[in-house]
């Protein structure tokens, strides 16, 4: 059910959420995940568009829903040139928080990229899971945070835990606590997916796409 959205358990998502949680709110989310596919219809879905929601956009979508709370959708933008697919997403959290979703795929491999804006004036960039660059008016500071992608391709699985590598470990985890009777130490959260399905969904709804 969860697997592929491990994003939510690595350390430095922890470490962002964490640090709203204890020291100041996130007045303003950015998000960026650009790769190079799909670049035809998969899945059986009946579009390359909604190939890039589904097996894509999917990802940015739910750390931003789940993880950061951001659900409430109040405008996107999801345009098809032929097999390239654009989208940009503007959710809101209750009190009205912004946060803008954007990918493509026409990159040459991954491009991740995390930038929360806190009400303390503090800037935090987080790229690919690897680099962490905290920005304020007085000082910049980078540091190395979390563990990165094996590549940059971006078919590439994440390691984010150390009992468990990739998608490939997720689901001989999964399988072998099944086996055992045992719960799965990945947290699967059905109603998380379901509000991410439900926003991909609403997304797809507004860009009335002729295929879809």
């Amino acid at each position: 059910m969860h697997i592929g959205f491990n994003l939510a358990f690595a350390s430095p998502i922890e470490r962002l959420k964490l640090l709203e949680t204890t020291s100041a709110r996130i007045i303003y989310l950015s998000i960026t995940y650009n790769t190079n596919k799909p670049r035809s219809k998969v899945w059986g879905l009946d579009s390359t568009a909604a190939s890039f929601m589904y097996s894509v956009a999917c990802h940015p979508l739910h750390l931003a829903a789940s993880i950061f709370e951001f659900q409430d959708v109040r405008s996107s933008s999801l345009i098809a040139v032929g097999e390239d697919v654009f989208l940009n997403a503007s959710l809101h959290r209750r009190d009205g928080t912004p946060c803008v979703v954007r990918g493509h795929n026409r990159a040459t491999g991954l491009e991740f990229v995390i930038e929360a804006h806190f009400e303390d004036g503090r800037r935090v960039t987080l790229t690919n899971l690897r680099n962490w660059r905290t920005s304020t008016l007085k000082a910049d500071k980078d540091e190395a945070s979390g563990r990165r992608a094996e590549s940059q391709s971006a078919s590439s699985a994440f390691n984010l835990s150390e009992d468990v590598t990739g998608f490939h470990g997720q689901f001989r985890d999964i399988a072998s606590r099944i086996r055992e009777g045992a719960g799965s130490n990945q947290a699967v959260d059905v109603t998380a997916a379901r509000k991410t399905n439900d926003i991909i969904h609403n997304i797809l709804s507004q860009a009335k796409l002729d295929d879809f």
